[in-house]
């Protein structure tokens, strides 16, 4: 039940919803998630631990990750490519990384991991 609690959160967070309060629409074309909201608070990319990325669900994993790098490629325009294939990769080896040190940022685990890629 914790694992699931934990999951729902950090997939919240992932695909840009919000807490109840907050006023959101999430829709999916194409395999692409789309969000319009209005935050009022939630948990930044940067704040999401590894803890919480190995309690989402296998099928998860993949877009979470996809997300945390396109969020981070986004603030360098000039390495704008998004290599599908590395993302699949790059998912065993998050996994793995992050039981090592569960209270390490996901996305700096995330950046360490594609430099060794």
């Amino acid at each position: 039940m914790k694992t699931a609690i934990i999951s729902l959160s950090l997939l919240a967070c992932v695909i840009g919803a919000t807490s109840a309060a907050a006023q959101s629409t999430v829709s999916a074309r194409d395999g692409v998630i789309t969000t319009k909201r209005t935050v009022q608070k939630g948990k930044q990319i940067e704040k999401i631990t590894c803890r919480e990325f190995l309690a989402l669900r296998e099928e998860i994993k993949p877009q979470a990750i996809a997300y945390a790098v396109g969020y981070d490629k986004a603030k360098k325009p000039e390495d704008a490519v998004f290599d599908v294939v590395s993302v699949a990769r790059l998912v065993p080896v998050v996994q793995k990384n992050c039981k090592v040190v569960p209270q390490q940022s996901l996305l700096q685990r995330i950046r360490a991991d594609l430099r060794r890629l």
